[in-house]
């Protein structure tokens, strides 16, 4: 197949083009370049005959100093080493006419790096302009550039005399990567190869070289970009024009000069030099946008176009035209010539290319496969043969064949609680404030990210030393607004250089992040270390602080804490008496308002956030601890029991004064509609993936926040699951985005939600808020009233209800037993923590629409849910527990709630039995990753583990409900009928090759607390775990009516070294387990 791509071709090396088109075009232009002997501003120019006759010229020149007589069969090898000019071209053309390997050197390089790139690629040659870096190196020879004399005539030349016919399979060529955290990496091209990069593009789209197209390229001549679109346009008989500057690279001034050339009518570049030529237009008021509008495209490749630049060219209606290829691959993708202006950035794969690459569904990352035929030679970094490009892409929309470009799997960062960021845009959004010239998001393996700032110098020196600071931070704030909340950074995470120091970036302006990361480790770790833990200097100080504090400066100090965490705007109205978990609150903001507090009130527990958190009742609890008065609101309801119930009353009250009219349509009964929460969730994900495996099913209704549909396909990708279903053509799964539980329509628009009520035969409520450290009134808007919301629907469509609850909701061990049905109203019942108390309130509900409303309600009671039992893929995105397993196992990873109330209780969920897919977020994860992995230690004491693998849970779950519902059987336990020890586990986890050390639980809690791991975040929830009387007790719970309702939870697998050491794997193929295994 490759064959016949250059099959047409009439020559087959680059010398024999040059005859060729000096035959067949003699007097077409083929170069325009600078007039350096009048006005560098304007082009003068030389036909196809021209530049054969002086590259003749040249190679009898070179002849000269070169011996090309040697018998060796060893390809001599010459370096260039020059700027981007015409003498460079030409002078490339002379030494590939003499038969020799050409070695284009980057003038960047460094000294060690070109003697590096010379040695080991045996230079014996080396053609050096004056002024470069002196190369003295045994062995070589050092030749000077020829200049072309243009008043000379040079048609008398005569071509080198070579016995050999020029053949594809010639080495040719040899280019270097750009050496981002080491030295650059030589790639050696053949004729092949370098004729595949102008063939496949042309090939992609018709039009894309004519022969009539004055092509001006911004690249330099000694990288592909550059020195590919010279030898493409001698292949199609297009006209090469160099850019109008006396040096290369050109001022943003000449940039503009350039695009004034009436003959140019194509541009390629980089995006640096788009960047500067937008920014120079836009501040050039007599500037205008009209030049480049008669353009018929503009070609960029190399890096990624930041947005913002790219919308000023898209929206001033130039043509923009993405590719993607690597020196090492040549090109992959292309845009659509013909599609719409403002799809620039999406590209579909070659169809020569097709066979021969794939894009993995775990991480979206580019490989291309052994057998590609189009790569260069010995590039191959994986085991197999194949090459891993580190590049992701997206397909969007999904089955459309149109991928965009992501960025460098190096530019997406894991943290340690197993949340992303992908680096590039909130980069690039940073860097399109002038104050900014370039900026390195880091946070990799860390709890929150931070930003190292390389400042514009010219416009900085305009500005304060205390004025730019702020205009730093306004940067930074404009990416965070379209930045996940986990990724945001805050102000004292920022870092500005400076002035006498730098990012490092290649020549094409990507920021190389590995060698920023290495050359700035120590201003990362003071910046984390400051950040993370409060300034002892300054508490002392504080502790000597004797300022009085009353209600409204304490409370005012607050808010402006609050600013500070970039929480709230100064000018916010704020209402303290709401919880500011609310607010888009999170663990980490906790941590640091609590160590900020800690400062001015020492010894405030760690949990003290989460005990009081309204602004209210922090002021009350602070200045009654001030004043040395013991306070009232937590000692009267120390575990929130009363409060528990409370919120029971209120919501039965709700029901029963409740009059809304109930659907009166009579739905099929033999087809089932489902509506379910949480549908990208790990539980919920395998529940969607198992109804759809029965024809019943006729359309499920996927609620999820937000409206970014990508992302639930990526999630479902991440645990290798299938993604099909989000197909278009697939009518059977409905996503609908903006849920909002708390409100009365749950997000959707009046029509949609009363289409719900006469379709929907069954909902799953299986998205809930996992956090331990929260109490039960920070569940009550999202869990408790989401749940209530959700039981209406189920009332008004006549709908089954399927609460997927937790073993926390009875697992306090009052009660040694717990049976498979409803809870008796005692507050004691649940783990004394929010979580479980809410799913406890949550459960009392079912039974009361079940009672009122005539709602059929099941119950799931779910403990740990582990990673599937197939590969261990174990979810990175949800939380469970595994030092505790909130009551009897670990709390349910998704709770999913069905119509006619159906209560299940889940046990310790694990990660699913396929993969092994286990989130990265969970406790589980996070104890055994960080606490076993990187730091090397696992707590000697834990309660038992009865992991169920998710994909077991989902499906005893659907199971169940596609059964007809038995309302004297409606609570069901969905735990591991078998457990094993936490001796057992630990010695399971070491026989699957995780190495750590057992030490007592006070010793590792000690270790949390000085780590600067995301299980910080847990660290209150730990204290109080480790050092409560009845922390490890746990309930039994049992199962035998579930068992025997479901063929899948009874002949469930226990927890073995296979299924433990899937987990680790890949754990550590996702790059969260990078310590102790394997």
């Amino acid at each position: 197949m490759q064959n016949d791509l250059l099959a047409n071709l009439p020559a087959k090396s680059i010398p024999e083009f040059l005859e060729y088109q000096a035959q067949n075009r003699p007097d077409k232009t083929y170069l325009l370049y600078p007039d350096l002997t009048s006005d560098p501003l304007r082009y003068a120019s030389a036909t196809f005959a021209q530049v054969n006759d002086i590259a003749n010229y040249l190679a009898n020149k070179y002849a000269k100093h070169i011996d090309i007589s040697s018998n060796s069969q060893k390809p001599i090898v010459v370096g260039l080493l020059a700027n981007t000019s015409v003498n460079y071209l030409l002078t490339f053309y002379g030494l590939v006419k003499l038969g020799v390997v050409v070695f284009t050197l980057s003038i960047r390089n460094s000294k060690a790096a070109l003697e590096h790139l010379i040695k080991t690629t045996g230079v014996s040659y080396l053609v050096i302009e004056p002024g470069q870096i002196q190369i003295e190196l045994d062995g070589l020879k050092l030749i000077p550039l020829e200049n072309v004399d243009w008043n000379k005539n040079y048609n008398s030349s005569q071509p080198i005399n070579r016995t050999e016919k020029g053949s594809l399979e010639d080495s040719q060529l040899i280019l270097h990567s750009s050496g981002s955290t080491a030295f650059p990496k030589p790639i050696h091209f053949t004729n092949r190869g370098l004729f595949y990069v102008h063939e496949v593009q042309s090939n992609a789209n018709n039009g894309y070289r004519n022969e009539d197209d004055v092509v001006l390229s911004f690249g330099a001549l000694f990288h592909i970009l550059g020195l590919g679109t010279a030898i493409g346009c001698l292949i199609s008989g297009s006209t090469y024009a160099l850019p109008l500057s006396k040096v290369y690279p050109p001022t943003p001034k000449q940039l503009v000069a350039n695009i004034q050339a009436e003959q140019i009518n194509k541009i390629v570049s980089v995006p640096v030099l788009l960047e500067q030529l937008i920014n120079e237009l836009e501040s050039d008021k007599s500037a205008t946008y009209a030049p480049l509008k008669r353009l018929k495209h503009i070609f960029y490749g190399g890096a990624s176009l930041p947005e913002h630049i790219a919308r000023k060219f898209v929206d001033n209606g130039v043509r923009l035209t993405s590719s993607y290829g690597t020196t090492e691959t040549g090109m992959v993708m292309l845009n659509d010539l013909n599609a719409p202006i403002a799809r620039y950035n999406f590209m579909k794969i070659a169809e020569w290319r097709k066979p021969f690459v794939m894009i993995r569904p775990d991480n979206h990352v580019l490989v291309h496969l052994p057998n590609d035929p189009f790569c260069q030679p010995n590039i191959a970094n994986q085991p197999d043969g194949s090459y891993d490009t580190n590049d992701v892409f997206i397909e969007d929309p999904p089955g459309s064949g149109e991928y965009r470009v992501e960025g460098r799997q190096d530019d997406t960062l894991i943290h340690v609680n197993g949340e992303k960021t992908n680096a590039i845009p909130m980069e690039n959004n940073i860097c399109a404030f002038p104050i900014v010239k370039h900026a390195a998001v880091f946070g990799h393996k860390r709890l929150c990210t931070g930003v190292l700032i390389e400042l514009n110098r010219e416009v900085a020196d305009n500005y304060s030393n205390d004025e730019i600071p702020d205009l730093v931070w306004e940067a930074v704030q404009a990416a965070n607004k379209t930045a996940p909340n986990h990724s945001r950074i805050v102000r004292q995470m920022i870092k500005c250089l400076p002035m006498s120091k730098t990012l490092p970036v290649t020549d094409k302006g990507n920021i190389m992040r590995k060698r920023i990361y290495n050359d700035y480790a120590d201003v990362i770790d003071k910046l984390y270390e400051k950040f993370l833990k409060p300034d002892q200097q300054n508490t002392e100080l504080s502790k000597g602080n004797k300022q009085e504090w009353d209600q409204t400066s304490l409370k005012n100090y607050i808010l402006e804490l609050l600013t500070k965490l970039n929480i709230k705007d100064s000018n916010e109205d704020f209402d303290t008496s709401r919880s500011i978990f609310d607010v888009g609150f999170d663990s980490l903001h906790a941590v640091q308002l609590r160590n900020e507090l800690a400062s001015i009130f020492p010894s405030i527990p760690l949990n003290f956030i989460y005990e009081f958190s309204t602004i209210d009742s922090m002021v009350d609890e602070l200045i009654s601890r001030n004043n040395k008065i013991n306070t009232k609101s937590i000692n009267n309801d120390p575990k929130h029991y009363a409060l528990t119930e409370n919120l029971i009353d209120k919501y039965i009250n709700l029901m029963k004064n409740d009059s809304s009219p109930i659907n009166p349509i009579k739905k099929n009964n033999k087809e089932r509609i489902f509506l379910i929460t949480g549908a990208n969730g790990s539980l919920g994900s395998w529940i969607v993936l198992d109804l759809l495996k029965h024809d019943s099913v006729s359309k499920i209704y996927c609620f999820f926040r937000g409206q970014d549909k990508s992302r639930i396909i990526k999630e479902y990708e991440q645990r290798y699951q299938t993604t099909d279903i989000f197909n278009e053509n697939n009518k059977r799964v409905v996503l609908l985005g903006n849920m909002s539980l708390s409100e009365g329509f749950l997000g959707q628009n009046y029509d949609l939600y009363n289409q719900l009520c006469n379709e929907v035969t069954d909902i799953v409520h299986s998205a809930y808020r996992m956090d331990f450290n929260m109490t039960v009134r920070d569940f009550e808007k999202d869990g408790i009233l989401g749940t209530f919301n959700l039981l209406k629907l189920a009332r008004k469509a006549n709908a089954r209800f399927h609460f997927i609850s937790s073993v926390a909701s009875s697992g306090s061990g009052i009660v040694p037993v717990v049976k498979e049905e409803p809870l008796i109203r005692r507050p004691e019942l649940p783990i004394a923590q929010g979580y479980g108390q809410s799913k406890y309130v949550c459960e009392h509900l079912g039974a009361a629409a079940k009672q009122l409303w005539n709602v059929p309600v099941d119950i799931y009671r779910i403990g740990q849910v582990s990673g599937d039992s197939i590969n261990g893929a174990w979810n990175t995105s949800e939380m469970v527990s595994l030092i505790i397993c909130i009551g009897g196992g670990q709390l349910g990873q998704m709770p999913s709630q069905d119509v006619p109330v159906d209560i299940y209780r889940i046990g310790q969920v694990s990660g699913d039995s396929i993969n092994g897919a286990w989130n990265t977020s969970e406790m589980v994860s996070l104890i055994i990753c960080i606490g076993g992995g990187q730091l090397g230690q696992m707590p000697s004491q834990g309660q038992d583990v009865r992991w169920i693998p998710v994909d077991i849970a989902a499906l005893s779950v659907v199971d169940i409900a596609l059964q007809d519902y038995v309302k004297s059987d409606d609570v069901h336990h969905v735990l591991n009928p078998h457990s094993i020890t936490w001796s057992t586990f630990l010695d399971y986890l070491k026989k699957a090759g995780l190495h750590f050390r057992i030490v007592n639980p006070a010793e590792w809690l000690d270790m949390v607390l000085k780590s600067e791991t995301a299980l910080v975040k847990l660290s209150s929830f730990f204290d109080t775990f480790f050092t409560s009387k009845t922390g490890f007790e746990i309930s039994e719970y049992e199962t035998v009516k579930t068992e025997a309702r479901s063929k899948y939870l009874h002949s469930c697998p226990s927890i073995n070294v296979d299924l433990i050491h899937k987990y680790l794997k890949f754990w550590h193929d996702t790059g969260f387990l990078t310590n102790g295994y394997p």
